[in-house]
């Protein structure tokens, strides 16, 4: 995945959801992440 930098996108994204884009980046590029499907529906 290639992730480029934007200083307004993320201003904006921190304020709207508050998660910067570099929390983001760790959690996607995280090589201990399990991902689980959501038996929900």
């Amino acid at each position: 995945m290639r992730v480029e930098w934007n200083p307004e996108k993320a201003k904006s994204n921190l304020q709207k959801h508050g998660v910067s884009f570099s929390d983001a980046e760790a959690v996607l590029f995280d090589p201990y992440a399990l991902s689980f499907e959501d038996q929900s529906e």
